[in-house]
């Protein structure tokens, strides 16, 4: 099903020093061109899509608890991908209950902002030299936004997803240099909602 090199590994659990990662990267609209031509301004687009920020921070890092017997891992990732929306803006009369009509502020255009974190670990027990366990959990919460050029920013819905869940437990078990022995077991949860946008708080505008 797939073209190229394919490879088959089993990922090491476990080691006696203490080591550790950590990637970052962060881009604004600084860092984008522009595509807004005279041709789509005639046309009636007041601004194009563009980024208002975007960033991914991964920190990771782990050890032995007791020397050749436990071992943990934990990582973690805050990511975001938050963009302009072409011609939205948002709305000068949000609020006031004696207006009825949109009036766009030029100079607060909406942004679409989606959110995601994970937080994770695993631990690692040699119980004997031929019984290996290990248990691993990531829960990876995440706010998507529900935004289009047609809806007003505080009137769109945003989707929230507190628990994204998963579990696993493995054993292992080298009977032979031959033979490997494994059985795995896992669970997921997920739970989620939809909010609607309140003006001044979940409304996310600049």
């Amino acid at each position: 099903a797939f073209g190229g090199v394919e490879i088959n590994y089993i990922p090491q659990t476990g080691g006696n020093t203490y080591k550790g990662s950590v990637f970052g990267t962060y881009v604004n609209n600084t860092f984008q061109g522009n595509n807004y031509t005279q041709a789509l301004k005639d046309a009636g687009l007041t601004t194009p899509n563009s980024l208002y920020k975007v960033y991914d921070f991964n920190p990771a890092g782990g050890g032995p608890i007791m020397k050749d017997r436990l071992w943990l891992f934990l990582a973690s990732r805050w990511q975001a991908n938050e963009t302009y929306v072409a011609g939205l803006y948002a709305n000068l009369n949000a609020g006031d209950p004696t207006k009825w009509t949109y009036a766009p502020d030029f100079n607060n255009q909406g942004i679409s902002a989606a959110t995601q974190r994970s937080y994770n670990g695993r631990l690692t027990w040699q119980a004997t030299p031929r019984n290996k366990f290990s248990v691993f959990y990531d829960n990876q919460p995440r706010r998507l936004p529900s935004i289009s050029s047609t809806i007003s920013p505080e009137a769109s819905s945003i989707f929230i997803y507190p628990e994204n869940q998963l579990v696993s437990v493995s054993w292992t078990s080298p009977v032979t240099s031959r033979l490997l022995l494994e059985a795995r077991a896992g669970f997921r949860h997920e739970h989620d909602r939809s909010e609607e946008r309140r003006v001044g708080k979940e409304c996310r505008s600049r």
